[in-house]
């Protein structure tokens, strides 16, 4: 069974409670990464509210069966009278098809109008009601009248890759489903084939972020990932100490050695990489004063084989009880470990010369 069509029960059942508790004074949307099931968590919240609502669902995948709300509430022929569904992906899919910009604007233009000439209309039907809405996209236009739906009671319950796919969030509380699995004490659904890398800065970018950060690359240095944060609009710094990689680099900066090019990629947005010597108490205070760090540690740590070697990226923060959590990314799941020793971990990064990315507390990205 695929990620996208399994979701925990604890996990439905908080965004349920979080929904009913938000949804009539609130809009609300669902953040998280590809494949993290906030289409099925859409589903059963929908057919939840269709218990004793008119529900109007806009859904921009409907040409993907995998994927489609739509679809899916077909499947409940029941409570098909407590809905009215709109596909808007069309042209939406015309514009992803097309070569040229101007005609992927063109038709992108077009599903946009749509939308918001479909709300339009709703708003004028006076019909009571609630919106769901499923990876659509928003813009000036389209909030405008959702917010002169939100002023007769009319709130909507989205799912989005991040918040930069909202025009406007001043009325919306955000439900994180990584963040709301670390809470509940679940995993995180990792693509199978992603590398931990890759999946580290995913889901910092998601839990911290509130943002989509896909990288299609494999990416395998820790420089690369910290400019690809940076790229994304996340402010970070990179630490190393004891490193040949870094010592190599410095005596030949010019070799075009793939990590090479990957620490010129990080030096050209104008940051630095700093030695700093790491220990336990070094480790406490990096993660005290910032977001999180993805550090680079020993590859048979955390992967119960000896034969590995090299390195292994994991996303490492302090929770909200000043516990030092580590998140690792390991075949299909990301599992969270609390309470490792120290000492242990500090000794499995200083193998692979102590590459560390801190995500900084400021300037998050709009």
């Amino acid at each position: 069974m695929s990620l996208e069509n399994f979701v925990e029960p604890e996990l439905l059942h908080y965004a349920e409670n979080f929904t009913f508790s938000n949804i009539h004074s609130a809009n609300i949307a669902i953040v998280g990464r590809r494949d993290t099931g906030k289409t099925t968590i859409l589903e059963q919240l929908a057919l939840k509210l269709a218990e004793n609502n008119f529900v109007a669902v806009f859904d921009s995948a409907a040409q993907h069966i995998e994927k489609s709300l739509i679809r899916k509430l077909h499947q409940y022929p029941q409570l098909q009278s407590k809905f009215a569904f709109f596909d808007v992906s069309f042209f939406l899919e015309l514009s992803i098809e097309q070569d040229s910009m101007s005609a992927k604007n063109f038709f992108r233009s077009i599903y946009r109008r749509m939308t918001t000439s479909l709300l339009s209309n709703l708003n004028e039907s006076g019909l009571p009601c609630f919106l769901i809405f499923d990876e659509i996209e928003f813009e000036a236009e389209t909030f405008a009248q959702i917010q002169s739906l939100n002023e007769r009671g009319i709130f909507f319950l989205a799912a989005v890759h991040d918040e930069s796919s909202l025009y406007d969030t001043r009325r919306t509380k955000m439900l994180n489903l990584d963040c709301a699995r670390l809470s509940l004490n679940l995993n995180l659904p990792k693509k199978a084939k992603i590398l931990c890398g890759n999946c580290c800065v995913e889901t910092a970018a998601s839990i911290f972020y509130n943002k989509h950060c896909r990288i299609a690359a494999p990416m395998i240095w820790c420089a690369g990932l910290a400019a690809e944060l940076e790229i994304a609009g996340i402010p970070t710094r990179l630490f190393c100490h004891g490193s040949k990689l870094f010592e190599d680099f410095n005596a030949n900066p010019r070799d075009t050695f793939e990590g090479f090019s990957s620490i010129r990629k990080y030096l050209s947005l104008g940051h630095g990489i700093e030695d700093r010597p790491l220990d336990a108490n070094q480790l406490r205070a990096e993660l005290s004063e910032n977001l999180a760090g993805i550090y680079c540690v020993d590859s048979g740590t955390f992967n119960s084989d000896d034969t590995l070697s090299g390195g292994h990226f994991v996303l490492t923060y302090r929770d909200f009880t000043g516990r030092i959590v580590i998140l690792n990314p390991k075949r299909t799941v990301v599992s969270v470990i609390r309470d490792y020793p120290l000492e242990k971990f500090v000794r499995a990064c200083r193998l692979n010369g102590s590459w560390r990315i801190l995500l900084g507390k400021l300037a998050k990205s709009s």
